[in-house]
């Protein structure tokens, strides 16, 4: 069995992932979800990216934790990065969890969308403690947006505010990502929408990883979108499966879809998922728009018409 240890993003502490942790020691695996400096209770919101990363460095030291799968989350992939460049010998796997993946002399700011920085170094300056809070509606409409109004203001009762340097903090790296040593993956879970689409994840980032696995994960279907959390009040949905074999289609589809020379991309770009949901065929669509593939509107109304007579297999 292995030993995990989580690191949150922004705006979080280890007991946010204390869920998670949960699941896998079901598993019969040992985790630890330690907080980073600058987000335990009474920590000054002045503090910066090296002394958060520091904290992490000093957590595996004192507990001294050996072969470990060091798991970041969105920022949390700075200091995973930071972690790795400094005690490699202690680090069996790096996962990058939806997370930023640095170079040398990049700060988290430097990965984000110039409307982003504006409204963080907006927030920081009216709150005037170094600190940044997410305003409820970004928190509503790009972080949690699939959950219902109740949950969605009962996660953001447990966000606290986060230090700004830490952020804009460049890092500062003996190795990149692409040259280290280590074991590599990077989580892409397609439905985490805090970064807009045209600053993707996946592969902007994680193509800076050199060498690594690539794991893609329905998150709604899993958790629900947001930070992990558990989904709350889904509707159940109809399923479309899309797999890495043309059997995911009943013979008739497989067959209009390889007159269409749709199979190829059906088949490809969800390959890593079992299943993928929709309840609608602009679902489906939406999904695949996400991705990358643009379709005209011919080729929109064919699958359209596809989709409305698939069933779940």
């Amino acid at each position: 069995m292995a030993t995990y240890v989580l690191v949150h993003g922004a705006w979080h502490t280890g007991r946010g992932l204390e869920p998670v942790a949960a699941s896998i020691a079901a598993a019969g695996h040992t985790v630890f979800t330690p907080t980073t400096k600058g987000n335990r209770p009474g920590d000054s919101k002045t503090i910066g990216l090296s002394e958060a990363i520091r904290s992490i460095v000093d957590y595996l030291a004192v507990s001294d934790l050996k072969e470990i799968i060091l798991v970041g989350h969105s920022y949390g992939g700075m200091i995973i990065t930071g972690v790795a460049d400094k005690m490699p010998h202690r680090i069996r796997r790096l996962v990058y969890w939806n997370a930023f993946v640095p170079n040398n002399d990049e700060s988290v700011s430097d990965m984000l969308p110039p409307e982003y920085i504006a409204l963080l170094d907006a927030i920081a300056s009216e709150r005037g403690d170094g600190s940044v809070v997410l305003p409820f509606p970004v928190w509503r409409e790009a972080f949690i947006n699939d959950a219902d109004l109740d949950t969605a203001k009962r996660a953001y009762e447990l966000l606290n505010p986060h230090p700004l340097k830490i952020l804009t903090d460049k890092i500062s790296l003996v190795t990149n990502p692409a040259e280290m040593k280590l074991a590599k993956s990077y989580l892409n879970c397609t439905e985490d929408t805090s970064l807009p689409h045209h600053y993707p994840w996946h592969p902007r980032l994680s193509q800076k990883l050199g060498l690594f696995r690539l794991v893609q994960v329905l998150l709604t279907k899993l958790f629900g979108s947001g930070f992990g959390r558990p989904g709350r009040g889904l509707r159940r949905p109809t399923w479309f499966p899309v797999k890495g074999s043309s059997a995911a289609f009943p013979p008739s589809v497989q067959l209009r879809l390889s007159g269409n020379n749709f199979s190829g991309y059906f088949g490809r770009s969800f390959w890593p998922a079992p299943s993928e949901w929709a309840r609608t065929g602009e679902d489906v669509l939406w999904r695949r728009s996400k991705l990358g593939l643009h379709l005209d509107g011919d080729a929109t109304r064919a699958i359209m018409a596809l989709l409305a007579g698939c069933r779940a297999a």
